[in-house]
């Protein structure tokens, strides 16, 4: 409604009008500008002046507390602006972004971290950081309903995706690793069916996101793995499958170290340099990573592409406390390799192997028996055949190039079963597909025939696994 100018004048001559605006002065700290507020401040002023009563009006006085310049509070603000730029220059903004409560951190990596009753106090925790705009919390939280609390796979989605929108590389991996093997959808691998397409291709994206907009060294490494397979709807690219496990090594991811150093080793999406397999090996040794170390140890023993030096194999597999460490450093002891003959010694080291569930160190034991003339029924004594009962339920399980080796030489010699040929080459080649070299040599000499290496044609399946959100 448009109001006519006497109108609009009367209005504002009004008392609730006057009223009104008052309040508007006293939320701005103006004086009113009406004619009527005016006079009205002017005549109070006046009356307050002659009575020399400061308490009747404060808000006119010269009250210290009220409308005072104070100069302190301007240095804590500039103080205050200094640290929050010194903060985001160094980097540690990004750490109070995402922890903005240190205690979740400590509450997260307690020693009773597993029980039932701290992980409701851990989302308790993470519920709160998210209300306060932790994205880090929100994938705690995701984490958390995926691993069991209990399990609450929608809730989990819903966490992971909140914590993607505000742009947490670790729940973009971490959901992009539910695609990949199929917690929402088919289960996704080698030989997997078209169904499985959108799901690795949901989770290609993810990954892509984290490594190349957030240069985050896990994603990268799950990139290398994805590119080295052939799976639906992510054709095998090997260059690709090398260009990212290079990016992740070199922004100092450990478990890359390794994967890197196999591509040199084997040629995969490089020419083959063996020199740098063993320079990324020995700084994934150096990290402590024990298979690197026995990978180390048994290229020197071997004469992988460089000449044999036991001297070397014995110091690396010494560093090692794996079970494979301890069997290669009794055979090295029982045949006087790099280390004088000592049968005592080496079955000592047997020993330590079968402790720590190794059915090798069985079968290593039941040759050194055999070789002493200890124990009964030659080949077929109770060491033996605990260490081919115990290969064979590995090989069959996992089938891991060493363990199909040494199943098929218990078949090739009869030790801890009776002699097959036909089963020997059958694990042979089971180990070859596994890039085994032990067993490609033993199929070479039988005259069979050498299946192409699954670690060279990418038919692995990998992953780098689920991330711990405050690691």
């Amino acid at each position: 409604m448009i109001l006519s100018g006497t109108e609009q004048k009367n209005e504002q001559d009004s008392p609730a009008f006057l009223d009104v605006e008052a309040r508007l002065n006293l939320v701005v700290g103006t004086e009113a500008s009406t004619p009527a507020a005016e006079s009205a401040s002017e005549s109070t002023a006046e009356e307050i002046r002659e009575s020399g009563d400061n308490s009747v009006a404060p808000e006119l006085t010269s009250d210290p507390g009220s409308r005072t310049f104070r100069p302190h509070l301007i240095v804590v603000f500039l103080l205050f602006s200094l640290i929050v730029s010194a903060l985001m220059q160094s980097g540690d903004w990004e750490h109070y972004k995402y922890m903005p409560d240190k205690a979740i951190a400590d509450v997260w990596q307690a020693d009773d971290f597993g029980s039932q009753e701290h992980r409701q106090r851990t989302l308790r925790a993470l519920s709160l950081a998210a209300r306060r705009g932790s994205c880090r919390a929100w994938t705690g939280i995701g984490y958390l309903y995926a691993t069991g609390l209990p399990q609450d796979l929608p809730r989990s989605k819903q966490a992971y995706e909140r914590a993607i929108r505000a742009g947490d590389p670790v729940a973009m991996h971490n959901l992009a690793l539910d695609y990949e093997t199929g917690v929402y959808g088919p289960v996704c691998g080698i030989g997997s069916s078209r169904e499985s397409a959108p799901y690795f291709e949901k989770a290609l994206k993810l990954y892509e996101r984290a490594a190349k907009e957030k240069n985050h060294p896990p994603s990268m490494l799950a990139l290398s793995y994805f590119y080295r397979r052939d799976v639906p709807g992510v054709p095998a690219d090997k260059k690709k499958a090398f260009y990212w496990a290079k990016r992740s090594a070199e922004s100092g991811y450990v478990n890359a170290y390794p994967v890197l150093a196999s591509y040199y080793e084997s040629g995969i999406g490089v020419e083959k340099d063996v020199k740098k397999a063993v320079r990324w090996l020995e700084r994934a040794s150096e990290t402590g990573t024990d298979q690197s170390t026995v990978h180390l140890g048994t290229i020197y023993f071997y004469g992988y592409n460089v000449p044999v030096d036991y001297r070397k194999a014995f110091d690396y597999f010494s560093l090692s406390s794996d079970p494979a460490s301890r069997n290669f450093l009794g055979r090295m002891y029982e045949n006087g390799l790099g280390a004088a003959k000592n049968n005592a010694r080496a079955r000592e080291m047997y020993e330590s192997a079968v402790a720590n569930g190794s059915a090798e160190g069985h079968l290593r034991l039941g040759l050194l028996n055999l070789k002493e003339g200890k124990g009964t029924r030659g080949a077929l004594n109770d060491e033996m055949v605990v260490g081919f009962v115990s290969l064979k339920e590995e090989a069959e399980s996992t089938g891991e190039g060493w363990t199909c080796y040494l199943l098929a030489h218990c078949y090739e010699h009869g030790y801890g079963v009776e002699k097959n040929m036909a089963e020997a080459v059958r694990w042979y080649q089971k180990g070859a597909l596994k890039n085994q070299l032990e067993a490609i040599v033993e199929l070479k000499k039988l005259g069979k025939p050498v299946p192409e290496s699954e670690s060279v044609t990418g038919g692995r399946f990998e992953t780098t696994g689920y991330l711990m959100p405050f690691e």
